[in-house]
Protein backbone atom coordinates (compact mmCIF):
# COMPACT_ATOMS: atom_id res chain seq x y z
CA UNK A 1 0.00 0.00 0.00
CA UNK A 2 2.79 2.55 0.93
CA UNK A 3 4.86 1.74 -2.18
CA UNK A 4 1.47 2.63 -4.43
CA UNK A 5 0.55 5.37 -2.62
CA UNK A 6 4.57 6.67 -2.67
CA UNK A 7 4.66 6.38 -6.62
CA UNK A 8 1.94 8.09 -6.98
CA UNK A 9 2.45 11.17 -5.07
CA UNK A 10 5.94 10.85 -3.38
CA UNK A 11 5.81 14.44 -1.57
CA UNK A 12 2.81 13.66 -0.07
CA UNK A 13 3.33 10.34 2.26
CA UNK A 14 4.89 9.41 5.29
CA UNK A 15 4.30 6.27 7.17
CA UNK A 16 4.93 5.41 10.51
CA UNK A 17 5.63 2.04 11.99
CA UNK A 18 5.58 1.57 15.78
CA UNK A 19 6.43 -0.26 18.08
CA UNK A 20 8.85 -3.53 18.30
CA UNK A 21 8.23 -6.87 17.13
CA UNK A 22 9.50 -10.15 15.61
CA UNK A 23 9.11 -9.00 12.18
CA UNK A 24 10.62 -5.41 12.26
CA UNK A 25 13.89 -6.47 10.85
CA UNK A 26 11.73 -8.18 7.67
CA UNK A 27 9.67 -4.92 7.54
CA UNK A 28 12.58 -2.75 7.80
CA UNK A 29 14.37 -4.80 4.74
CA UNK A 30 11.14 -4.79 2.83
CA UNK A 31 10.76 -1.13 2.39
CA UNK A 32 14.63 -0.91 1.55
CA UNK A 33 13.78 -3.09 -1.23
CA UNK A 34 10.93 -1.08 -2.33
CA UNK A 35 12.71 1.89 -2.25
CA UNK A 36 10.29 3.65 0.14
CA UNK A 37 12.43 3.37 3.00
CA UNK A 38 12.82 7.29 3.25
CA UNK A 39 8.90 7.30 3.28
CA UNK A 40 8.71 5.22 6.19
CA UNK A 41 9.94 6.39 10.02
CA UNK A 42 10.18 3.30 12.68
CA UNK A 43 9.56 4.59 16.54
CA UNK A 44 10.09 1.20 18.14
CA UNK A 45 8.67 0.65 21.44
CA UNK A 46 6.41 3.61 22.95
CA UNK A 47 5.45 4.70 26.17
CA UNK A 48 3.27 7.69 24.90
CA UNK A 49 0.93 5.55 22.35
CA UNK A 50 -2.20 8.36 22.96
CA UNK A 51 -0.47 10.92 21.51
CA UNK A 52 1.56 8.82 18.63
CA UNK A 53 -2.25 7.87 18.17
CA UNK A 54 -3.47 11.39 18.20
CA UNK A 55 -1.06 12.64 16.00
CA UNK A 56 -1.52 10.51 12.97
CA UNK A 57 -3.37 10.90 10.45
CA UNK A 58 -4.93 7.65 10.00
CA UNK A 59 -4.11 4.35 11.42
CA UNK A 60 -4.83 1.02 8.79
CA UNK A 61 -5.11 -2.62 10.63
CA UNK A 62 -4.61 -4.66 7.78
CA UNK A 63 -4.18 -8.03 9.97
CA UNK A 64 -5.62 -11.17 8.90
CA UNK A 65 -6.99 -11.91 12.08
CA UNK A 66 -7.22 -9.95 14.96
CA UNK A 67 -9.45 -10.05 18.31
CA UNK A 68 -10.61 -6.59 19.79
CA UNK A 69 -7.48 -4.37 19.35
CA UNK A 70 -6.34 -1.96 21.97
CA UNK A 71 -4.99 0.01 19.38
CA UNK A 72 -8.17 0.43 17.36
CA UNK A 73 -10.07 1.24 20.27
CA UNK A 74 -7.91 3.84 21.06
CA UNK A 75 -7.79 5.33 17.94
CA UNK A 76 -11.78 5.98 18.45
CA UNK A 77 -11.25 7.34 21.50
CA UNK A 78 -9.04 10.09 20.41
CA UNK A 79 -10.35 10.44 17.12
CA UNK A 80 -8.15 9.10 13.92
CA UNK A 81 -9.88 7.51 11.23
CA UNK A 82 -8.92 3.69 11.48
CA UNK A 83 -9.38 1.85 8.21
CA UNK A 84 -9.26 -1.96 9.07
CA UNK A 85 -9.50 -5.41 7.52
CA UNK A 86 -13.11 -6.51 7.80
CA UNK A 87 -11.88 -9.50 10.60
CA UNK A 88 -12.69 -10.26 13.96
CA UNK A 89 -13.42 -7.43 16.30
CA UNK A 90 -12.61 -4.56 13.70
CA UNK A 91 -15.91 -5.65 12.31
CA UNK A 92 -17.44 -5.28 15.45
CA UNK A 93 -15.48 -2.04 16.50
CA UNK A 94 -16.06 -0.29 12.81
CA UNK A 95 -19.84 -1.48 12.33
CA UNK A 96 -21.22 2.15 12.46
CA UNK A 97 -18.70 2.48 9.76
CA UNK A 98 -18.57 0.25 7.38
CA UNK A 99 -16.55 2.37 4.63
CA UNK A 100 -13.89 2.08 6.84
CA UNK A 101 -13.67 -1.67 6.78
CA UNK A 102 -11.45 -3.33 3.69
CA UNK A 103 -13.06 -6.50 2.52
CA UNK A 104 -10.93 -6.92 -0.47
CA UNK A 105 -7.37 -7.87 1.11
CA UNK A 106 -4.92 -6.09 -0.84
CA UNK A 107 -2.43 -3.75 -0.99
CA UNK A 108 -4.27 -1.43 -4.09
CA UNK A 109 -8.01 -1.60 -2.09
CA UNK A 110 -5.96 -0.44 0.94
CA UNK A 111 -4.00 2.66 -0.67
CA UNK A 112 -7.83 3.36 -2.17
CA UNK A 113 -9.31 3.60 1.28
CA UNK A 114 -6.38 5.75 2.94
CA UNK A 115 -6.45 8.28 -0.58
CA UNK A 116 -10.14 8.69 0.08
CA UNK A 117 -9.88 9.25 3.84
CA UNK A 118 -7.06 11.77 3.45
CA UNK A 119 -8.85 13.18 0.48
CA UNK A 120 -12.07 13.66 2.46
CA UNK A 121 -10.54 14.79 5.68
CA UNK A 122 -13.20 17.54 6.32
CA UNK A 123 -14.79 16.92 9.72
CA UNK A 124 -18.16 16.82 7.95
CA UNK A 125 -17.04 13.94 5.50
CA UNK A 126 -17.97 10.51 6.78
CA UNK A 127 -14.57 8.89 6.91
CA UNK A 128 -13.21 11.39 8.90
CA UNK A 129 -15.66 12.10 11.70
CA UNK A 130 -14.36 12.25 15.25
CA UNK A 131 -15.65 9.38 17.51
CA UNK A 132 -16.93 10.59 20.57
CA UNK A 133 -15.36 9.29 23.99
CA UNK A 134 -19.10 10.32 25.65
CA UNK A 135 -20.29 8.01 22.67
CA UNK A 136 -18.15 4.95 23.07
CA UNK A 137 -18.46 5.17 26.87
CA UNK A 138 -22.58 5.08 26.21
CA UNK A 139 -21.60 2.01 23.66
CA UNK A 140 -19.38 0.34 26.54
CA UNK A 141 -22.08 0.94 29.90
CA UNK A 142 -24.82 -0.56 27.12
CA UNK A 143 -22.50 -3.96 26.22
CA UNK A 144 -21.55 -3.93 30.64
CA UNK A 145 -25.21 -3.64 30.99
CA UNK A 146 -26.31 -6.43 28.53
CA UNK A 147 -23.37 -8.95 29.69
CA UNK A 148 -24.30 -8.25 33.40
CA UNK A 149 -27.89 -8.90 32.41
Amino acid sequence: MAAILIQQQPDKWHFHVIGDGKLKDQLKDYSNNLDISQHVTYHGHRKDIPSCIAALDAIIMCSDHEGTPMTALEALALGTPLIAHDVGGLREILSEYPEQLVKQHEAETYAEYLKTCMENSSPSNQLAHVYSAQKNAAKVFILSKTIAG
